[in-house]
């Protein structure tokens, strides 16, 4: 198993040149594990009076409906549910998110579309730089980045819930996914580090081989193998991107027993 687990996520926040206020988050995890939140603590009469966030953003959070609705009236202009579990005070949100983040033994890894202000407003969750929490990451990778260095290739289109955190990081799933088959069409463009195509593995020192496992089944996958010497046997080490998902039960020792023949990838 690699030592990291994916998380992408998305945060919607309001920016006003000066600082960057957290509205909500979604993150989801690689293992499918989901978070959602609201910021209670948000500056709600400054994101009022903010036009696009009213047009954008705020259609997208819990809302009343009904006769509740007319009851709110003024103090509510939106009719948001503030009485909806996905709103939280933001401490709890800053507990929250890094129980999740940091779930199990594996150190996380992040991802976002366009990611630079989503790291600021992920980051002062828990306040400056100094109080980041021991094994966040201080930095998150670009999915824009990656498709810029694939060539920019037509991305696949979001067809609901834009600009819901939630349903923004679960796009980018599905854009990390597309952009790992890109590059798995591109070896020689990715070569052995391409950081969506990253192969189930501890050690990246000795993985020198992109190959065709044949399992005995007939099921072909992409994987890597990698020899200690060059007199060795080739050892399978894990399967790559796409092949690798929902297949992270597999441990190695099955995986290895099912292989039946080996073949390079051609380059």
């Amino acid at each position: 198993m690699r030592a990291k687990m994916r998380y992408y996520y998305d945060c919607e926040f309001l920016d006003d040149g000066r600082t960057i206020d957290l509205i909500s988050i979604g993150i989801v995890g690689e293992d499918g594990r989901e978070y959602y939140a609201v910021n209670l603590d948000a500056p709600w009469k400054r994101i009022y009076k903010h036009e696009w966030l009213c047009e954008h953003v705020l259609p997208s959070l819990p809302r009343i409906y009904g006769d509740e609705r007319n009851r709110v009236g003024r103090r509510n202009p939106h009719a948001l549910d503030f009485q909806n579990p996905s709103f939280k005070w933001h401490a709890v949100i800053a507990d929250e998110v890094r129980e999740f983040l940091l779930f199990g033994h594996r150190k996380p890894e992040l991802w976002a579309w366009y990611a630079d202000y989503d790291h600021v407003a992920l980051c002062q969750l828990w306040g400056s730089m100094v109080y980041l929490p021991a094994g966040i990451p201080m930095y998150t990778r670009d999915l824009k980045q990656e498709c810029d260095r694939l060539g920019n290739p037509k991305m696949p289109a979001q067809l609901e819930g834009e600009h819901n955190a939630l349903d923004d990081a679960r796009h980018n799933v599905v854009r990390a996914r597309f952009l790992d088959e890109q590059g798995m069409n591109n070896p020689s463009d990715r070569d052995e580090f391409g950081p969506l195509g990253n192969v189930i593995l501890m050690d990246w020192a000795n993985a020198n081989a992109l190959v065709t496992l044949t399992l005995r089944s007939g099921v072909q996958l992409i994987g890597r193998v990698r020899k200690q010497q060059v007199t060795d046997p080739p050892e399978v080490i894990g399967l790559v991107g796409e092949h690798a998902m929902g297949r992270r039960e597999v441990r190695h020792d099955v995986l290895r027993s099912e292989v039946a023949a080996i073949t390079a990838v051609a380059r």
